[in-house]
C-alpha cells in the first residue's frame, strides 16, 4: 500500500529511486558552485590569518624590546665608565 496524505491524495516521492545501474554523481556545475564558494571563503580568510600571524610576531617582539629594557635599567650604574676626553 502507498502511503498517502490525510485527505486521500498518494504521496508523491521528489526523488527517484536509484536502480541498481544509475549512477550518482555531482554535475560539473555544482563542483564549480562548491569551489566558487570554498575560493571565496580562502580570499577572506587568508589576509585575516596573516595580519593574525604579524600581529602576534610585533606583539613578540614588544615584549622582548620591554624585557631587554627593564634589564638595561636594572643594570647597576657605579659600574659604567667614562670615557677620557
Amino acid at each position: 500500500m502507498a502511503p498517502k496524505y490525510s485527505d486521500g491524495r498518494p504521496l508523491r516521492r521528489s526523488v527517484r529511486p536509484l536502480s541498481e545501474n544509475s549512477l550518482v554523481a555531482f554535475t560539473l556545475v555544482e563542483l564549480m558552485g562548491v569551489m566558487l564558494i570554498i575560493a571565496i571563503l580562502a580570499a577572506i580568510a587568508i589576509p585575516a590569518y596573516v595580519a593574525s600571524i604579524r600581529g602576534c610576531a610585533e606583539a613578540v617582539l614588544r615584549e622582548d624590546l620591554h624585557v631587554m629594557r627593564d634589564g638595561i635599567d636594572s643594570l647597576p650604574t657605579t659600574r659604567t665608565r667614562r670615557r677620557r676626553v
